[in-house]
């Protein structure tokens, strides 16, 4: 079903705005690619664009066939800083829809698993030590001096797909082979005793904070519903360039596909 009617299933209180008006700095615009486990076949490609709106940092993140249209939209705003947004993401497949915004005394979270059904929220107090979605990425970058090969650090991450908050351990395993190619590696593994039985995350960043390759489940589903295992990669040809307001608008408007080709 199209994002336009699963949006309307919604209600208003849990839509972020999407701004259409002149962001207020220059935007920026990279890519990355996701692929199966093995890294070989290509899933989807994804787009971001970086902007200010009304003197908020926003993102814009746009999920795209292979080799065809946009079928999904996330957009992201730093209202609570930079590893706390506020987020929406839309699936236009199925209508699937979740997010995070912020509330009194902390976060609210939601998801409607798909079009024409109920949304659902659970609220979570604020902490020094919470992480909202794609701002861990920030709190990575927030504590890059904090790492050394063999430590790690402590971190609660919310996660509107299961509405729930998990304690998750950040591990710096960092190789000589890795220093030799400016790169950091950092393992994420949940904090609980059966955390060896769930896939871990590997993060690789370059030397400059920048994320360079995920692997571990992914936020896109596959065709029948279920997240799956992959690797996301940040090649540097792709990296941060100018964009312009006409690219950026057509992104926000752009209607999603119901379907992948």
């Amino acid at each position: 079903m199209r994002a336009i009617l699963a949006g309307a299933m919604l209600p208003a209180a849990l839509l972020l705005t999407r701004a259409t008006a002149s962001p207020d700095v220059d935007v920026k615009r990279y890519e990355g690619r996701a692929y199966g486990a093995d890294g070989a076949a290509l899933l989807y490609r994804e787009t971001h664009w970086l902007y200010r709106d009304n003197g908020v940092a926003t993102r814009l993140v746009l999920y795209s066939c292979p080799d065809g249209p946009p079928f999904a939209r996330k957009t992201l705003r730093d209202t609570g800083g930079a590893s706390r947004p506020d987020f929406d993401f839309i699936d236009g497949r199925d209508g699937h829809r979740e997010g995070a915004r912020r509330s009194q005394g902390g976060h609210e979270i939601y998801l409607q698993e798909r079009a024409g059904t109920p949304v659902r929220t659970r609220q979570f107090s604020s902490a020094p030590d919470v992480v909202v979605d794609a701002g861990f990425d920030a709190y990575i970058r927030s504590r890059w001096n904090s790492f050394a090969p063999g430590t790690d650090l402590g971190v609660r991450l919310l996660l509107p797909s299961r509405l729930a908050a998990v304690d998750v351990r950040v591990r710096d395993e960092t190789t000589d082979a890795d220093r030799v190619l400016h790169q950091r590696r950092l393992k994420v593994r949940l904090d609980a005793w059966y955390g060896f039985a769930l896939p871990a995350m590997s993060l690789v960043y370059d030397d400059d904070r920048v994320l360079r390759e995920f692997r571990g489940i992914g936020t896109i589903r596959d065709e029948h519903g279920r997240h799956q295992e992959m690797v996301i990669r940040f090649p540097r040809e792709l990296s941060a360039s100018a964009a312009s307001e006409a690219e950026l608008v057509a992104a926000q408007r752009v209607e999603l596909s119901g379907h992948c080709p």
